[in-house]
């Protein structure tokens, strides 16, 4: 199994980085960042990073923005080859934590379900600790 962090800028390394801070090895998490050579250039390297890990594994693909260029993109893949492929939008910390540490032990579908279940986890505000005070 195979991620894949598709991002607006530099969030995909960004988060990456944080990522390997906490929990060490990232070798089956790729990214690819839409920066300012464009929407043709980004598709281009999407598709051609897709197809290398699709060649060999599953992959999930996780996106920033739902509805964003990276989200589109992906979408639009995935309509042309859908066989072992996911994607999520929402990503965050807690998300990414918990798929990349599941990568080797669990299903596409089962990461699906992790990223969606952890991603919505992961948002709180400090009013649910401290309550009226």
């Amino acid at each position: 199994m195979k991620l894949l962090l598709a991002t607006h800028g530099n969030f995909a390394e960004g988060i990456l980085q944080s990522y390997e801070m906490i929990a060490g090895d990232s070798a089956d998490i790729s990214t690819v960042i839409l920066n300012e050579l464009g929407i043709e250039d980004f598709r281009s390297r999407l598709h051609q990073t897709l197809d290398q890990l699709l060649a060999t594994d599953e992959v999930l693909v996780l996106v920033d923005l739902p509805g964003g260029t990276p989200y589109n993109e992906s979408l639009a893949y995935q309509l042309e080859r859908p066989q072992g492929l996911g994607v999520v939008s929402g990503l965050n910390l807690p998300m990414l934590i918990e798929v990349g540490m599941g990568l080797s032990s669990s299903t596409l579908d089962d990461l699906k379900a992790t990223a969606l279940e952890f991603g919505k986890n992961g948002i709180q505000s400090t009013d649910d600790i401290l309550g009226d005070l």
